[in-house]
């Protein structure tokens, strides 16, 4: 009887191993249509404001943001945060992102900062860690609304492996193999006056597949219909 149940818990065992990662449906978006769909400030435990007008698109478009101090650092600043903990996005964002053919990750952002800002994205899994991150090449300048994309290839460099590998291409394979934890950060410039407080905003967080798969699907009549609004939980 005990060989028939060891036996039985080693199959069980082998076959959880074997299933994959859930893999996240693209393109998959996060608009914020109807609030702040429980991401968080730079303190994960406080929730970010909602706004309902004033986004990228104007009157009518909804965003979530705050007001941060930059305080006294001029390193990087994590200011959003959409973390599988909370079920942020009902957690639509949350899995394999390699099985699932993600190619390029994108999102409005704005700021009022007295000057332009380093601003980049983070990905983690769920612990938070470990992750990846690349910085935006272009500094963000204040006042509207700017498109960030990331080609999500670890052959363009910029990509920083935190612990996830001996090589960004490993440290690439194991995060996105199991995404948990998204977050957008910012950084001081060093012109910017010490305890500066900044109006910060985030709309339309989005997952697509590779762009030239996403322009085909367009020419063939789907476009943005193609773009799925989060799962609901």
């Amino acid at each position: 009887m005990f060989r028939k149940t060891l036996a039985f818990v080693v199959a069980v065992v082998v076959c959880a191993a074997s299933v994959p990662a859930l893999a996240i449906s693209v393109p998959t978006l996060e608009d914020f249509d109807t609030g702040t769909a429980e991401w968080r400030q730079n303190s994960k435990a406080v929730a970010v404001d909602w706004f309902e007008n004033g986004g990228p698109d104007g009157a009518g478009d909804s965003y979530i943001g705050y007001d941060r101090n930059l305080g006294t650092s001029t390193g990087i600043q994590v200011i959003f945060r959409g973390q599988d903990e909370f079920d942020a996005s009902g957690d639509a964002f949350v899995g394999d992102w390699i099985a699932a053919g993600v190619g390029e990750y994108s999102f409005w952002f704005k700021h009022n900062a007295p000057a332009a800002l380093a601003v980049g994205a983070r990905w983690a899994k769920s612990a938070n860690s470990p992750g990846m991150s690349f910085t935006y090449p272009t500094l963000i300048a204040p006042g509207a609304w700017t498109l960030l994309s990331f080609e999500l290839d670890p052959s363009i460099p910029g990509w920083i492996n935190e612990g996830a590998g001996p090589t960004v291409a490993d440290g690439f394979a194991n995060v996105f193999a199991a995404v948990g934890n998204l977050q957008v950060y910012a950084q001081r410039d060093a012109s910017i006056p010490i305890n500066t407080t900044v109006s910060f905003g985030l709309d339309k967080v989005l997952a697509t597949p590779e762009p030239s798969t996403l322009v085909l699907a367009a020419v063939g009549g789907l476009g943005l219909a193609l773009v799925t609004r989060r799962r609901q939980k």
